[in-house]
């Protein structure tokens, strides 16, 4: 959940503490528009937003994440992350936030596994616990992470119980203090089945992509009447009864266009995780209606059609319900459903997102219909290059020179590799060395012409390389350890970055007359009958003498 509906329970939260609710809010979010916001904490009071993803516990394992921002600590140790059976919702594993910005993990009971360093306020950090009871008891884990860094860790726990729910909050367990204000982002859960997302959430930021037109198909009536299907689907937050649309005939058929990554901050070289298609529902009457999400990367494309909602809620509008309490995603993609590759922003501009209804007595309401896009910001192109001889068109004799970038990501976890061209042309048409690195940490990097090829690649070029006399452009990008890649960044703003020149002038002055000495100056003409000539940089050397053995 990326808190993109503007309203934690249209994202599938339900409150059962008696303190006040989360607030969603739009001032301070780390990605799309909203983040979940702790409200004024009332001491001995709980607030907390479960989300529940499964109707029976289940002892995992899951990997969770959240996305955590403290703008204010709070005046004592309080509990904001929990992993809970279902109702009475025991918990059987807590983050705790510390009055000094430390956080704890704890089995939700008397056992503190861990604690990390104290966090910087007004800081978005990335959450990370796993819960996993499926070893024997004395043998069953939690872990917790930073950044993908681990900050606790124990083997040799017994679990009480198996979960079902997670909650995010403050003073979850009724902790006497009311100060702090913190905020949640980019939440997710993975299990271990399948072939994708079976470990902790990495990097990740969520948006919503909301129909914006009309698709390959529109069955179906609308309320208000006379509205378009995208029109009474794609407002923020859903207004569940007020507008919706309904599906009256067996085998009705929505598809609708979506808006362009324009409108998010997705751009064209970022990394997609993964979509899910999401709605929200309610049937007209009591009874069972059966439907499928459904979605295709291009008009006219193949569809991807999800597991099949049997639904008998007739009160109370639902997000992706699994059941009345219950969420499932029904329809994910990590691959294009059209060519099996890699999913981009530019496929999902040209997506569509759909439902069709195979039993429609009763007639299924949705209220809202969208794609949720999980992806990872691409590494910022390289910056601070250097040195200045090899970025300010100079001329040197080095034919193995060295060249200085700064790398970094958006994410402080990821690694990055970098990719160098040095080329002969300033179109890149003719490359003397094209050189990618094995990744590494971010921050000063440098390569230098024939160094050895090391954990990289040389696809142009070789350990011990000398450049030849001559002019050289040169370019360098960085691509993270998720594979999404930044844009080059060009020596000089794409002006000759250095020059080789190891070849001496040649030539003589016939003439034996060099010019004039004053007492303020030197005067040296170039004799007519001089042939100095120079293949390079067009620079050579004038030296004067007092006389044959004696320089100025």
């Amino acid at each position: 959940s990326g808190l993109e509906l503007a309203s934690s329970t249209a994202e599938g939260f339900f409150y059962p503490g008696s303190g006040p609710v989360m607030l969603t809010v739009s001032s301070t979010k780390r990605s799309g528009f909203y983040s979940l916001q702790t409200p004024s904490l009332v001491a001995g009071s709980s607030t907390v937003a479960l989300f529940s993803f499964t109707n029976t516990a289940n002892n995992g394992p899951f990997y969770f994440r959240f996305y955590l921002n403290i703008s204010t600590l709070p005046s004592a140790t309080t509990t904001i992350w929990t992993a809970n059976t279902t109702s009475p919702y025991t918990i059987r594993a807590s983050i705790i936030l510390k009055a000094d910005g430390a956080l704890a993990l704890t089995d939700g009971g008397t056992i503190l596994v861990g604690s990390s360093a104290i966090l910087a306020t007004s800081t978005w950090y990335r959450i990370g616990v796993l819960f996993d009871r499926t070893p024997l008891a004395g043998s069953q884990i939690l872990k917790a992470q930073i950044n993908g860094v681990e900050f606790a860790s124990s083997t040799a726990l017994t679990l009480g119980s198996g979960v079902a729910n997670y909650g995010v909050g403050g003073n979850i367990i009724g902790e006497s203090q009311s100060g702090g204000l913190w905020r949640f982002d980019d939440l997710a859960i993975n299990d271990s089945i399948g072939s994708y997302e079976t470990s902790y959430p990495g990097e990740g930021r969520i948006v919503h992509l909301k129909p914006n037109a009309a698709g390959d198909n529109t069955q179906g009536t609308s309320t208000p009447s006379g509205q378009t299907a995208f029109s009474v689907l794609n407002e923020i937050p859903p207004d569940d009864a007020s507008s919706y649309w309904a599906l009256t005939t067996s085998n009705d058929v929505l598809d609708l266009n979506i808006d362009n990554t324009a409108s998010t901050s997705i751009q064209s070289t970022d990394h997609v995780n993964l979509v899910e298609t999401s709605m929200r529902v309610v049937n007209a009457t009591s009874g069972t209606s059966i439907f499928n999400l459904r979605t295709k990367s291009q008009s006219g494309g193949t569809v991807a059609t999800g597991t099949t909602f049997s639904y008998n809620v007739a009160s109370g509008w639902k997000t992706n319900p699994l059941d009345f309490n219950n969420i499932m995603v029904h329809l994910i993609l990590y691959t294009d459903p059209q060519s099996g590759g890699v999913l981009t922003a530019s496929l999902l501009d040209s997506s569509q997102i759909g439902i069709i209804a195979s039993d429609v007595t009763p007639n299924p309401w949705i209220t809202s219909l969208w794609n949720l896009v999980e992806y990872v910001t691409s590494p910022l192109p390289p910056s601070s290059l250097g040195p200045a001889t090899s970025t300010n068109g100079s001329w040197s004799s080095s034919t193995q020179p060295f060249f200085t970038f700064l790398q970094s990501d958006s994410d402080p976890a990821d690694t990055v590799k970098y990719r160098i061209q040095i080329s002969t042309s300033s179109s890149y048409a003719s490359l003397a060395i094209d050189y990618e690195s094995a990744l590494l940490a971010q921050g000063s990097t440098s390569f230098t012409v024939g160094q050895a090829v090391g954990s990289g690649t040389y696809t142009v070029g070789t350990s011990s390389q000398t450049l030849s006399d001559g002019s050289y452009y040169w370019r360098v990008m960085s691509t993270d350890n998720l594979g999404s890649t930044s844009t080059y960044a060009t020596a000089n703003s794409g002006s000759v970055a250095f020059g080789v020149d190891t070849t001496a002038p040649t030539g003589t002055i016939a003439s034996s007359t060099y010019g004039t000495i004053t007492s303020s100056s030197i005067i040296i003409n170039r004799p007519s009958t001089s042939t100095i000539t120079e293949s390079g940089s067009g620079l050579y050397q004038w030296q004067v003498r007092r006389n044959s053995t004696t320089t100025l």
